[in-house]
């Protein structure tokens, strides 16, 4: 009797093991396959995809040479760079920025082309513009946009490796990782923000357009400025806090101290980095000053007037910013 059960054990034990065998390497989690894995069932949407900005921020020139939009061909005291220099170019409507790779890194190289103006303008973002800012250096070549940028600009950025599943803003940014889906299609096993409570459904587009920073820093020991660790379906809350209603008047009251600093060539761009670079960003020329410096005071301080009476987080837009602080 005891030998039958011993045999019997060891039977268990050998089927076990081959099965682990049979098995290893198997992922038992989901993760990220890339946009492209979704273009066979969902082809009209992949296709629409692949003609916005979100898919084409960020575009190497080398691969795409007709993605450069900046005149590289004259001389300008502004641009110190050459476009041998360029490794990957980031925008397409307002402005382009230049990236550089050194080591593993990429760094913002120290100007960019105004689209509209077609002309070229440093890039620099100053002390105090970002929360992020006295945790690097000065330098541009002081801040890698890995940290800095790069978790909204891709999909599945590692931040102690330095690597992606896919440059720019794919179907998992928003959708989760993938591979499960992939292999069996269903309608559980891949978020559709759409089908989320309205908390965790705001949270996907909140991951990249509100205002904040990690919940817990340093993170690796650096200091990004995007949500390291959200997933799609995810609490953003639990890595990602919000700048309160307090931090927002006590920005917006720097804002009002620096008008008297504030250089605007037409209108701003209506996107993040009027919040984020404020009244000292390098897209302004001294050319309207007077035109804007009045006006804009008078809105940021009914700005702070109505935000201190709001008890609630603020959501604060990049688009709702420019809006209220520019007039649309």
């Amino acid at each position: 009797m005891l030998r039958n059960l011993l045999r019997a054990l060891v039977c268990v034990a050998i089927s076990g093991s081959l099965h682990a065998q049979q098995h290893a390497g198997r992922p038992t989690a989901k993760h990220f396959v890339g946009s492209a894995a979704c273009k066979s069932c969902h082809a009209e949407a992949y296709n629409g995809w692949r003609q916005t900005r979100m898919a084409n921020i960020i575009r190497d020139p080398k691969l795409h040479p007709d993605a450069v939009l900046g005149d590289f061909t004259h001389d300008d005291p502004a641009r110190t760079f050459t476009l041998d220099q360029v490794a990957f170019v980031y925008g397409s409507r307002w402005k382009q920025r230049y990236f550089e790779k050194r080591g593993r890194d990429y760094f913002p190289l120290p100007a960019q082309w105004d689209i509209e103006h077609r002309k070229w303008l440093p890039y620099h973002v100053p002390d105090g513009a970002d929360w992020w800012t006295p945790y690097y250096g000065k330098a541009n070549t002081d801040r890698p946009t890995g940290p800095t940028c790069d978790g909204c600009h891709s999909v599945n950025y590692n931040l102690a490796t330095r690597e992606v599943t896919e440059w720019n803003v794919g179907c998992e940014k928003c959708h989760g990782p993938g591979s499960e889906h992939v292999a069996h299609p269903t309608a559980k096993n891949i978020v559709n923000p759409d089908r989320l409570d309205s908390v965790r459904g705001n949270d996907v587009c909140m991951q990249c357009h509100t205002q904040g920073r990690p919940v817990s820093l340093p993170v690796h020991g650096e200091y990004p400025d995007w949500p390291v660790g959200y997933l799609p379906g995810d609490r953003l809350a639990n890595v990602w806090h919000l700048e309160t209603v307090a931090e927002l008047a006590s920005a917006l009251r720097q804002l009002i101290e620096q008008r008297d600093a504030l250089d605007v060539a037409g209108d701003p761009e209506p996107g993040h980095e009027v919040m984020k670079g404020g009244l000292d960003h390098p897209e302004y020329s001294g050319e309207h000053r007077e035109k804007f410096r009045e006006p804009l005071a008078h809105q940021a301080n009914g700005i702070v007037d109505l935000i201190h009476e709001v008890s609630t987080v603020s959501l604060l837009s990049p688009r709702l910013a420019s809006v209220a602080r520019f007039g649309g």
